[in-house]
């Protein structure tokens, strides 16, 4: 495994932009970068202190992820799930537009860069244990990749897949 274990407390939202300032800062000094910070920012376990305090420090997982949930805002409906690494979270609190970790891709993108059906973050929850984030946004269009307005089009029953009506 490339990381070690080690705790990192940071008061409020400060980490987003320390975690921005010291991801520049590696990437000019020939440094990892990215894995650099998620070594940084993991902690092995749960403590009473990341799952009850007021401390972000995001349990990323062994390829430097979190998940990340999407909604709309206005009508809570679950728009998509992707993952953000520590630069993702940094860039979407810092411009308030969300921006993922693409798995397939090895690459970090904006949402809507290509398309223009951009996510604006409303707010941004993390949940108990730190190892997932939940964006409340606003989508400028659809959100999935197919063109719906989520990616959770479908329902399964039964008797297998079925469209689901928008206003489900």
């Amino acid at each position: 495994m490339w990381y070690r274990r080690s705790r990192v407390r940071i008061p409020s939202i400060a980490p987003f932009f320390l975690l921005l300032a010291r991801f520049r800062h590696n990437c000019r000094a020939g440094g990892k970068g990215l894995r650099s910070i998620a070594i940084a920012l993991y902690s092995p376990g749960m403590t009473d202190a990341r799952d009850k305090g007021l401390t972000l420090n995001p349990k990323f997982d062994d390829h430097g992820l979190i998940t990340a949930v999407v909604t709309d805002v206005a009508s809570g409906d679950v728009l998509m799930v992707a993952h953000m690494n520590a630069q993702a979270l940094a860039l979407t609190v810092e411009t308030g537009l969300a921006h993922f970790w693409s798995r397939s891709r090895q690459s970090l993108w904006k949402k809507g860069e290509t398309s223009g059906h951009m996510l604006a973050v409303r707010d941004i929850r993390i949940d108990c244990d730190q190892d997932a984030v939940w964006v409340k946004a606003v989508p400028a269009g659809p959100t999935c990749h197919t063109g719906a307005r989520s990616c959770f089009f479908r329902r399964v029953g039964a008797d297998g897949l079925m469209a689901v009506d928008a206003a489900d």
